[in-house]
């Protein structure tokens, strides 16, 4: 699952150390310095603000569901938005088995498949931190859309 934060109206991808928050942008914004790895190096296409939880709206993480043939499969962490596929995961060797996924590590199984095969994407969005109580909210991407929405996510 992907973590995320809205700051200042904003989505921006999000990490959490130490009860800190780290937003991180591929666009120099107001506050933002550029990232120096832990090599030193600096990085001048990513950015980042150090915040805490009151400074943004909310956090949550992101979840997404792949419909194939029928039932719901994790995405995989990898998509390839210019081949127009994506990575499917499965934990049940007989799902696996039955959908011809190959064997990635041991009770972990894995497919590729084209966007044309993709039935439905469903994003959920479960609030994290403070606003671990508030309501999961359940979209469905658009087919016209995936394309799209996988560039963004994968930014």
């Amino acid at each position: 699952m992907s973590r995320f934060a809205i700051y200042k109206g904003n989505v921006y991808p999000l990490n959490v150390r130490d009860g800190n928050l780290r937003l991180r942008s591929n666009v120099k914004e107001e506050g933002f310095k550029e990232l120096i790895d832990i090599a030193g190096n600096k990085h001048n296409d990513i950015f980042i603000k150090q915040l805490s939880e009151e400074d943004v709206e909310l956090a949550f993480e992101i979840e997404v569901l792949v419909v194939f043939k029928g039932e719901e499969f994790q995405l995989f962490s990898s998509v390839s938005p210019e081949d127009n596929t994506v990575k499917l995961i499965s934990f049940n060797p007989e799902q696996a088995k039955h959908y011809d996924f190959q064997i990635h590590e041991p009770f972990v199984f894995k497919k590729e498949i084209s966007f044309d095969e993709v039935e439905e994407i469903i994003e959920i969005r479960k609030p994290i931190l403070k606003w671990e109580g508030q309501p999961v909210s359940k979209s469905v991407i658009p087919k016209e859309s995936y394309k799209a929405y996988f560039e963004l996510m994968n930014k």
